[in-house]
């Protein structure tokens, strides 16, 4: 397995690494968290992984994300 789909797993169940991607201010501290963390993965990598991940969000996810989740009424 790629050390990016070694992160992307580790994303889901660890806490602490998921707050310090999320707390990342750019790519490059993205992946200086990931490396210390033990993933050697490339900006690349991990901007594509994302950018997959955002792909797959469903209308109803997308909406939530946006702060439109729920009908309007008007």
């Amino acid at each position: 397995m790629a050390a990016i789909d070694d992160l992307m797993a580790a994303l889901i169940s660890h806490v602490e690494l998921q707050q310090a991607m999320t707390n990342a201010t750019s790519l490059e501290d993205a992946v200086e968290v990931a490396v210390d963390a033990g993933y050697k993965v490339t900006s690349q990598e991990l901007l594509e992984a994302y950018t997959s991940k955002t792909v797959e969000l469903s209308e109803e996810e997308l909406l939530s994300v946006a702060g439109g989740k729920g009908r309007t009424v008007g």
